[in-house]
């Protein structure tokens, strides 16, 4: 296998280094304070990708990593001592240098030998393995490696980890005539353009990267700094841009609205069959029975090809991918004359979508928007029913393209648009308890109705009319005593339950009837009555070191938990004052933003406990964290409520 070039002299043919620079002696490594108290640090991740033509004429990549890492404990050596690296469809491993330097200087090399092949790792194509041997804490690890392959003109490399980096570079490497742009995110440096000779050359240094930890209610990966990369244009056949959002649109454009005339024929017999013309298609009613036919019929799988991705081909043989599965849809729309666009975003969990950056890196899933009603619909999701879509791609930019016919075939309009934060009065979990107490038996007896709606129960209540009653029984069970653990279930039953809510928008409903020792304990004559716990487990934050991020949610959505405690007869309530928290911020407007509000009244025997908790927003900015941070801490500490009832007599 070929080496790479060391720092001993090696002439460059070319005006910029083009691989990796290895060199013989490595250098002895002094850390700073944070290196060293990691667990492990980068001192170099370089990354190149060198653009080149072939023998044969034809444009391939020569990507290029080189890392050094820092290991200081047993824990992170087990962690980076094996070396995953993975090969694509038809890449060729063209060079591959390892080896680790002990804290004395003792250097071990990588044995070529003990690189293990695998053709098909996980479904992830084709990887090269191997560990680095002699590793012992305050040794450092070191591999490089060069990979030629197909050339990919847009990508994305975060630099970003959960340990310090000291040094990170980005390069791109390419003949001159080749114009690249790049886009650098959360603080990492923008790349330098420069050309010598034919070639032309980005280059972005970012040194001393913080390592990023995960925090509880934040998004990690948008936060990581990162550099985004496109072919600009190709200067010796203009200057027109390689990549923007019309070509993109007009790509999607042809990749799904392309059919052939047993495509046409078949979706035309399944309309007859259907008798969808028949319909009033008031609110989408025609647009759900098609989703509601296909999510029910078809079958999705993993595969490619015609027999996937066909219209006619799966309306035969019931089975789609996840693209085919928007082909026939989408085409089916079209005959149907439902008005409708198609949306291409990304998950915001992951890396949001850029508008003011054209890489199609964004353009990871594509669904279907009806301007007439206002509402998405995802095709492969089954889950997810007319005017619901995954929560994560919501409240983000997208990429809107309206297929157009004009004199000379079809043309793609497409616009930049945002996909709307799904409304809190939409998803809910709220609930009504009524309480009653033996004394004697030491008991509490709850009978509840929870109504769960919108995100809150779109993993449930489009498959329960599907499930068999014994196993419905269990769901139910499982989520009444998820609020109350240490209960035994009495009885539990599930209504609004069929597909037909689903489409209505109706709440699902599940009743149930409890009985617990556990929230209930006698101290003398006392009673003392565990009332917070009736709400069920509560998330308790609590911040070590100052917030990085901005809190994020995974939508708004609020809880609703009313009470009402039947108190027993002879005894009366002390600690009412406790029930009573007002923990509750506005936006500039007036317009609620979050807040756990508990209010409390007392009628003879009957005190009724009425808690709103609330999220209004998907994201609030970090300068909003302690104030988000009190409300979730709000409802732990009602949490931790004990109402003591003792007899009337006692003073």
């Amino acid at each position: 296998m070929i080496g790479f070039s060391s720092l001993q002299g090696i002439a460059q043919s070319t005006a910029f280094q083009e691989g990796i620079t290895w060199q013989e002696q490595p250098e002895p490594v002094v850390l700073d304070s944070s290196e060293a108290a990691a667990p492990a640090a980068y001192l170099l991740d370089f990354r190149q990708y060198l653009f080149r033509f072939s023998e044969e004429g034809t444009l391939v990549t020569e990507y290029s990593e080189h890392n050094r890492i820092q290991v200081n404990t047993a824990a992170a050596i087990e962690e980076y001592n094996k070396v995953y690296i993975g090969i694509g469809q038809g890449g060729q491993l063209k060079a591959i240098r390892a080896r680790s330097v002990a804290p004395d200087g003792t250097v071990i090399n990588l044995d070529e030998t003990n690189i293990k092949e695998l053709d098909n790792l996980e479904n992830a194509g084709a990887f090269r393995i191997f560990a680095i041997e002699g590793l012992v804490p305050g040794s450092v690890l070191e591999y490089a490696y060069t990979l030629v392959q197909e050339p990919s003109f847009y990508g994305r490399d975060v630099f970003q980890r959960d340990v310090p980096v000291r040094e990170a570079v980005f390069e791109i490497l390419a003949p001159s005539h080749f114009t690249f742009q790049t886009k650098s995110y959360n603080g990492f440096s923008d790349a330098v353009d420069s050309t010598a000779g034919n070639q032309r050359r980005l280059r972005a240094e970012q040194r001393n990267l913080p390592a990023a930890l995960s925090e509880r209610y934040a998004r990690l990966t948008p936060n990581l700094q990162r550099v985004e990369y496109i072919l600009g244009s190709n200067l010796l056949t203009g200057n027109d841009p390689y990549f923007d959002w019309g070509r993109a649109a007009l790509r999607y454009l042809e990749a799904i609205y392309t059919t052939n005339k047993d495509d046409d024929k078949a979706i035309k017999g399944l309309l007859k069959d259907l008798k969808l013309n028949s319909l009033n298609n008031h609110d989408g009613a025609q647009i759900m029975i098609l989703e509601r036919y296909f999510k029910d019929q078809i079958a999705l799988q993993e595969g490619n090809g015609d027999a996937f991705e066909s219209p006619h081909l799966i309306l035969r043989n019931r089975y789609a991918n996840e693209f085919g599965m928007l082909r026939l849809m989408a085409n089916t729309l079209l005959q149907a004359g439902i008005g409708h666009e198609l949306v291409v975003g990304t998950e915001r969990d992951r890396f949001p979508f850029d508008p003011d950056f054209a890489t199609w890196s964004y353009l990871e899933e594509p669904f279907l928007y009806f301007p007439r009603y206002g509402k998405f619909l995802a095709p492969s999701a089954y889950e997810y029913r007319y005017g619901l879509i995954p929560f994560a791609w919501t409240s983000a930019q997208a990429l809107f393209i309206e297929l157009h016919m004009e004199e000379g075939g079809q043309k793609a309009r497409y616009r930049l648009d945002s996909i709307p934060e799904p409304k809190m009065s939409e998803h809910y979990d709220n609930m009504a308890v009524d309480i009653r107490f033996d004394p004697e038996a030491g008991l509490v007896e709850l009978t509840v109705e929870r109504k769960m709606s919108g995100y809150r129960a779109y993993f449930l209540q489009p498959y329960l009319e599907r499930l068999p009653k014994e196993t419905r029984d269990e769901v139910a069970s499982e989520i009444l005593l998820n609020s109350s653990p240490n209960a035994t279930l009495l009885s539990q039953s599930f209504g609004q339950a069929t597909m037909e809510d689903v489409y209505m928008g109706n709440p699902l409903l599940i009743k149930g009837t409890l009985s617990s020792a556990s929230l209930l304990e006698k101290a003398g004559s006392r009673l003392l009555f565990k009332v917070g716990e009736v709400i069920g487990p509560q998330v308790e934050m609590y911040q070590i070191g100052p917030r990085k991020f901005d809190a994020d949610m995974e939508y708004p959505h609020g809880y609703r938990r009313d009470l009402t405690i039947n108190l027993p007869d002879g005894y009366r309530c002390k600690g009412l004052e406790d029930l009573a928290m007002s923990i509750a911020y506005q936006d500039e407007q007036g317009r609620p933003l979050m807040g756990f509000v508990s209010e409390y009244a007392l009628r003879g025997d009957k005190l009724t406990v009425s808690i709103h908790e609330y999220y209004a927003r998907t994201s609030y900015p970090l300068a909003q964290f302690e104030d988000f941070r009190k409300v979730i801490n709000a409802a732990a500490d009602f949490n931790k409520i004990t109402l003591v009832l003792e007899p009337e007599g006692n003073k």
